[in-house]
């Protein structure tokens, strides 16, 4: 139920005053994971397309 007050409240704060509200996970959409050193033969990560 806590969690449901907690977004419940968030939602109706970033409709009221988006200016007001911290976006904190902007950042995280951008974040990519960091890839192989150089030196590295084993690849783990597919090529970045933005």
């Amino acid at each position: 139920m806590g969690v449901a007050v907690r977004d419940t409240v968030i939602a109706a704060l970033s409709k009221a005053a988006p200016a007001l509200f911290p976006r904190s996970f902007d950042g995280m959409r951008d974040w990519w994971p960091p890839g192989q050193p150089y030196a590295s033969d084993e690849v783990t990560y597919p090529e970045r397309t933005p």
